[in-house]
């Protein structure tokens, strides 16, 4: 029995998807090898989730190295929109890193960054800097507003211990800054 183009890709997914829920090292990095000739979408939030449940590193690396090396703009809508529904995790950084790693337009997520940058550690804000300053797209002003109140109202609370203080300010000059270029 031939399978259609479909039917093997769909297969493949499976495959690779379940694949993904290994808990042993050494069978995840060479599903994560393999998926690296893959050219399916639909395997970006298998790989987000074990992203945000894996602790090894190298593991880890290895899934930047494929998210970073994204270049499906489909995929992209996925990146942004696990993000916003992702809470505290260690790799919610590396996502964030995808963001300008992977050349996504992410200024029409303005809210979404800053909210990131405000409510995640010193290596998220660090993240979410970088992408204000990196990304391009479409401004939308009430993002822009809303996005001032968060950074004005984090700074007024003030009691970060993390030193995560200074890179909000910068955070809050580039928002400004881009205000100010569409009035």
């Amino acid at each position: 029995m031939n399978l259609t183009k479909k039917e093997e890709k769909n297969l493949r997914f499976n495959e690779l998807s379940k694949a993904l829920k290994s808990k042993d090292t050494k069978n995840l990095s060479k599903t994560l090898k393999k998926i690296e000739t893959e050219d399916d979408v639909r395997l970006l939030k298998p790989l987000i989730e074990l992203g945000a449940r894996n602790r090894d590193e190298s593991i880890e690396l290895q899934i930047s190295k494929l998210l970073f090396d994204l270049k499906l703009t489909k995929g992209h809508s996925i990146i942004m929109e696990e993000l916003e529904n992702m809470g505290p995790n260690p790799f919610r950084a590396v996502l964030i890193s995808t963001i300008w790693n992977a050349n996504i337009q992410a200024m029409d997520h303005l809210d979404l960054i800053v909210k990131l940058a405000v409510e995640g550690n010193f290596m998220e804000a660090i993240e979410c800097l970088t992408v204000i300053e990196e990304t391009e797209g479409e401004i939308v002003e009430e993002q822009v507003l809303e996005s001032l109140l968060m950074l004005k109202g984090y700074l007024q609370k003030d009691n970060d211990n993390s030193g995560k203080t200074h890179i909000i300010k910068d955070i809050l000059a580039k928002v400004e800054e881009i205000e100010r270029m569409h009035q």
